[in-house]
């Protein structure tokens, strides 16, 4: 059987990755990453592509084999920090904090706006109990996206826990007001595949 040329695989790649945009366009997430498994399955070679696909499986709690694919997705794409970001979310899912970690902070290195891998490094630090930091992480997540209501509901409960009522409710009230002012929040640009949703699929 004659293998595929180069120029046939990449048409069938961009076939692919049209149709996984349009879906997410129109069908939304869930039917995004079907597509995306399916053109996996087919042999297509692409970290977008496997970005979405892992999110199927993290909604499943199939994390060590998001995980797997998101590592092999890094391999062809090192400096996609959604693809990091995923990543990150995964290794966290399992327990594995220090190495979620050092994964966010690769995705901030490339893109320092990336307003989910700052968040996502709080809840870290968080739970590693460094708390001033995780503070920081959460502020600047909240400052780069008004409409991202996860890091400000985060500072909410720091300062619920530390005994300042006062800050925690207005925190709480911005989120309130932001929800009246934006419409729905939490949906910040670029939120990963394998968390809640993705970026749009491209060539």
């Amino acid at each position: 059987m004659k293998e595929p040329s180069g120029s046939t695989r990449a048409q069938c790649r961009q076939q692919w990755l049209e149709r996984v945009d349009l879906a997410l366009r129109t069908d939304g997430l869930q039917v995004a990453a079907q597509l995306a498994q399916q053109a996996l399955a087919e042999g297509v070679e692409d970290a977008s592509l496997m970005n979405l696909a892992a999110s199927a499986l993290y909604r499943e709690r199939r994390f060590d084999e998001a995980t797997q694919l998101l590592k092999h997705a890094r391999s062809l794409a090192p400096r996609d920090p959604d693809v990091l970001n995923s990543l990150g979310i995964c290794l966290r899912a399992l327990g594995r904090t220090e190495e979620a970690l050092q994964v966010y902070e690769a995705a901030l290195r490339i893109d320092p706006g990336m307003a989910p891998a700052h968040f996502n490094r709080g809840a870290v630090l968080n739970e590693l109990n460094d708390i001033g930091a995780a503070r920081a992480a959460y502020e600047r997540a909240a400052d780069l996206n008004e409409r991202y209501a996860e890091p400000l509901a985060a500072l909410a409960s720091l300062d619920a826990k530390g005994g300042d009522a006062v800050s925690a409710r207005a925190l709480g009230a911005r989120v309130e007001a932001g929800d009246r002012r934006l419409g729905p929040v939490g949906s910040a640009p670029r939120r990963t595949a394998a968390g809640c949703c993705a970026r749009r699929v491209r060539g």
